[in-house]
């Protein structure tokens, strides 16, 4: 009876469009022309034994069309008051906190994935967003610039990352508060008596770490690896009268970046700290990596940018009608105390049900499963990989992150892996096709 719950709601679920899947769509689509170049079925031309190299898979990470970017506003939050001493040091001072590299420490190349003209557009939408800083050459790390490349977010728009694996090098991404981040598998843990029911109230904040505020330490930190003539962005808002007597110009982005080993935990740690400072709500109200639920009243968790507050009530009680509503409104005013932007759309406030974290949490059945829009298509894919009998260690590695997603609600069902992992090893190139054996099947 337990398991045909889930199963109807399967059955019921109506079809998932690339719009519902947002930023899954790209994957989904990846992994759909890798079925369809390796061979099986599902080809364009059924193939036979497999043993061939497959061309080279298409990847996530796109260049740079500064038309599918937006921002919100300019950067308004200061997260400086907010983070602990050792936190801010970092933020405050990321080259004078690094590490000296060795000279034989190799450095990966990276580049901003665009030609010469989008990246002046790309230049002049962060300089309209006071995003960019403009400063001489001579005064950047060469070495440790970064690039910038986009991640689909949605049909109409993509994320933009900086590539800042050279940076990251010379620093410590590790961060105390990291282990404040929730996760959706602690509200397994969550007591429901029998004559309660669960309301939701969930906050989701705009372009989070583009509304962060930064120094000019940290712009230089976040240097570009591309170069102009100061003729070239004398246009630009951010550009002073002293730098068009010097002969090369670094752009610089000017507030924090996905992509920055510690944004995370610069993120949630003053985010955390916005909350606490500014409501009633307590820490041990929180649920964490290693910490479940209280067993009464509210239980909170946030991840990053994403906010959920969880209000046990009274079946009969009308939705909402809660105390989270009046702490929801307390956390909205943090949020404009702060300068931290709400993404209206996006808010829930004593809802029954509710999609957050990847997940879909039903406060009135009393159940958190994998989001159906992520995992209707991972398993169409899976059947199909199944169905067409053949596989490449790159198709495995993708499919086995979705598994390793959807599974940590069900974490006694990793072990099932097992075969997917040993398929990935030994001397294969990553889109070598092969025939899947009966174990990895299965």
């Amino acid at each position: 009876a337990r398991l045909a719950v889930g199963v109807d709601e399967w059955n019921s679920h109506p079809a998932v469009t690339p719009e519902m899947m947002g930023r899954s769509a790209g994957k989904v689509e990846t992994i759909e022309a890798m079925l369809a170049r390796l061979g099986g079925p599902f080809a364009p031309e059924h193939a036979g034994a497999c043993s061939r190299a497959a061309p080279e898979a298409s990847v996530l990470a796109q260049p740079v069309v500064p038309e599918r970017l937006r921002f919100v506003g300019s950067p308004s939050f200061d997260p400086r008051p907010y983070l602990d001493s050792t936190s801010r040091e970092h933020y405050v001072k990321p080259i004078q906190t690094a590490k000296e590299l060795p000279e034989d420490v190799r450095v990966p190349h990276v580049s901003v994935r665009c030609g010469r003209a989008a990246s002046l557009r790309l230049l002049s939408l962060l300089d309209r967003g006071q995003r960019l800083a403009l400063v001489p050459s001579s005064q950047v790390r060469r070495k440790l610039r970064s690039g910038i490349f986009t991640v689909p977010k949605d049909q109409a728009r993509d994320r933009m990352v900086m590539d800042s694996r050279p940076a990251n090098l010379a620093e410590d991404g590790g961060d105390r508060w990291i282990g404040s981040l929730g996760t959706l598998s602690q509200f397994h843990h969550l007591f429901v008596g029998p004559d309660q029911a669960v309301d939701i109230f969930a906050e989701d904040l705009r372009e989070f770490y583009h509304a962060f505020l930064v120094g000019h330490e940290r712009q230089i930190r976040n240097a570009l690896a591309m170069e102009y003539r100061p003729s070239e962005l004398a246009h630009l808002a951010s550009f002073r009268d002293e730098l068009s007597s010097e002969e090369w110009i670094t752009p610089c982005l000017s507030t924090l970046a996905m992509g920055d080993c510690r944004a995370v935990g610069f993120g949630q740690t003053s985010h955390l700290s916005v909350i606490l400072r500014h409501s009633e709500l307590t820490l041990n109200q929180f649920v964490t990596l290693t910490g479940r639920p209280p067993r009464q009243g509210l239980a909170a968790g946030l991840l990053i940018d994403d906010f959920v507050l969880l209000d046990r009530v009274a079946r009969g009680d009308a939705p909402g009608s809660g105390e989270a509503k009046r702490l929801m409104e307390q956390v909205h005013r943090a949020y404009e105390i702060a300068g931290l932007p709400r993404h209206d759309a996006k808010s829930v406030s004593g809802v029954r049900r509710a999609e957050f974290w990847g997940g879909l949490v039903d406060g009135d059945q009393g159940s958190v499963r994998p989001n159906p829009k992520r995992t209707i298509p991972l398993a169409s894919l899976l059947l199909k990989t199944v169905q067409g009998g053949v596989a490449s260690s790159k198709l495995l590695e993708i499919l086995s992150g979705g598994l390793v997603s959807a599974f940590q609600l069900r974490r006694r069902l990793l072990c099932l892996l097992s075969s997917v992992y040993v398929e990935q090893q030994g001397p294969r190139a990553p889109n070598a096709s092969f025939r899947a054996p009966r174990a990895l099947l299965a």
